[in-house]
């Protein structure tokens, strides 16, 4: 749906306006109508339009105020004029498109399209964008976590970090490659809430894991191996939710 408003001081070219949209365009919907320019600031301010008409005149007569508008790129404008000569004033807005009064359907039609073929763009760009991020996400899993130790901000990439054993409120934090562990003055459950639950998982009240660093599992004795070498207990509480897991 098309949020739109009408800025135009011609009250007839502003009701020929709102009617053929309503009858003919049902995507658009006309959030309401201004016949002055300090009117037409106020509406763009209330309801947040994805496209506005504006007449030349209001905007050729109020341009500072409507060019300070215009620098936000939150809606698209179409303007309307009965002077030709006028419309260069669409490329002072980077409005989409100008319509030639008396108005007809046809040019309003057009310049409709205009708004849904850039939505539409617009809608695939955020599309392409959020898969690309979820690409890098999974292609990339060292996700960086910043945590406040000893000081100052040291920042621990989760993909190095294979697991973390509770000391009381203090915790042991196991890199790869590291042999001793690291005690950071943060309980487990800060972890648990920090690291990425898509790449951590909780197997004991005292065990917070990587999965991606899981090399075995003995169902009989309930012990999970890490990197081939360590042996950590699996508690009955969190049994069914690990070999969920380790069944996929």
């Amino acid at each position: 749906m098309i949020k739109a408003i009408i800025i135009d001081d011609e009250i007839s070219a502003c009701e020929f306006l709102k009617q053929l949209i309503r009858e003919k365009y049902y995507d658009v919907e006309i959030a309401g109508i201004a016949h002055t320019a300090k009117d037409g600031v106020m509406l763009i301010t209330d309801k947040k339009p994805d496209l506005i008409f504006i007449d030349v005149l209001l905007l050729k007569d109020n341009e500072l105020l409507f060019f300070d508008i215009a620098k936000i790129p939150l809606f698209d404008i179409i303007i309307t004029t009965s002077i030709s000569e006028f419309a260069f004033l669409s490329h002072k807005v980077s409005a989409l498109h100008y319509i030639l009064k008396p108005l007809k359907q046809s040019d309003v039609e057009i310049a409709l399209n205009r708004c849904r073929v850039k939505q539409e763009n617009n809608l695939l760009k955020e599309k392409i964008t959020e898969l690309q991020k979820n690409y890098d996400r999974i292609s990339n899993h060292s996700i960086k976590v910043s945590l406040f130790i000893k000081g100052s901000y040291t920042v621990l990439e989760s993909e190095n970090i294979s697991h973390c054993i509770a000391d009381n409120t203090y915790t042991n934090v196991y890199f790869i490659n590291v042999v001793k562990p690291v005690l950071i003055n943060y309980s487990l459950g800060v972890f648990e809430a920090t690291l990425p639950t898509e790449d951590f998982i909780r197997i004991h009240r005292s065990y917070f894991i990587n999965k991606k660093h899981i090399t075995g599992y003995c169902s009989q004795a309930k012990i999970v191996t890490l990197n081939k070498t360590i042996l950590l207990n699996i508690a009955e509480s969190h049994k069914q939710e690990f070999l969920a897991l380790y069944k996929k």
